[in-house]
């Protein structure tokens, strides 16, 4: 976590927050898209906007003047709710969609300066990781995200892991055995649910996955986790 930052994290997706000092300020605010139902003839442009942001999931470093328009805005959302005065969901609905409109000018701003000085390869492995994200419940090969990336499977490797020091395939299969740990330990889901869910071939084809990394079986996971 640097100074500065802001991260909007779309719902299931799996995260965590490190490096950050003892006397570190944050604030968290949880919503979803329900929240703004009521908004007659804006649902489309609100969704349009949760769908930029979904896109481009990487952490914000806010310029100054967004930073202190936005750190102002969540104090107002926190008196609102707080206080539960006449109209308060309409006034935290209008500061929320004022904080989705800075963070996005901030990240288009941010995304021409870093295009303009990234190398192509580095493009390719930021262009592989967001398609991972996207794709990883069904597309578990390199050369799929090849295709899509209008690439050889054989270039993308190579360039994976001249950037990274990792193989390409691993980071496939690190995005899906994260979202297994996160389905076992957060859901009711049974192994064979989740194997279809994340379109493993058969429900043992999806537990060897998932031992290979974990060293024990998903039920053995889910058990460990109850104790």
């Amino acid at each position: 976590i640097l100074q500065h930052t802001i991260q909007l994290i779309p719902p299931g997706a799996i995260y965590s927050f490190e490096n950050f000092g003892e006397k570190s300020e944050f604030y968290i605010l949880l919503f979803n898209e329900a929240l703004f139902e009521s908004y007659d003839g804006c649902s489309q442009e609100i969704h349009t906007l949760l769908e930029f942001h979904k896109a481009h999931f990487e952490t914000t470093l806010l310029s100054e003047p967004s930073f202190a328009d936005i750190k102002i805005m969540l104090n107002k959302i926190d008196t609102e709710l707080k206080y539960e005065k006449k109209s308060y969901l309409e006034l935290v609905r209008l500061y929320i969609l004022e904080i989705l409109y800075l963070m996005q000018r901030d990240k288009e701003n941010a995304s021409h300066n870093v295009i303009a000085s990234e190398t192509k390869a580095e493009q390719i492995v930021k262009q592989y990781l967001h398609l991972i994200e996207k794709h990883f419940m069904t597309k578990k090969h390199v050369n799929d995200y090849a295709k899509l990336l209008g690439i050889s499977s054989k270039h993308l490797g190579e360039t994976i892991k001249a950037q990274t020091h990792k193989n390409a395939l691993g980071f496939i299969h690190e995005r899906l055995y994260k979202e297994m740990v996160y389905l076992l330990i957060y859901t009711q889901l049974s192994i064979k649910q989740i194997s279809l869910l994340l379109n493993f071939e058969t429900p043992t084809a999806c537990s060897r996955f998932f031992k290979i990394y974990a060293q024990m079986t998903p039920k053995e996971f889910r058990l460990s986790q109850s104790v």
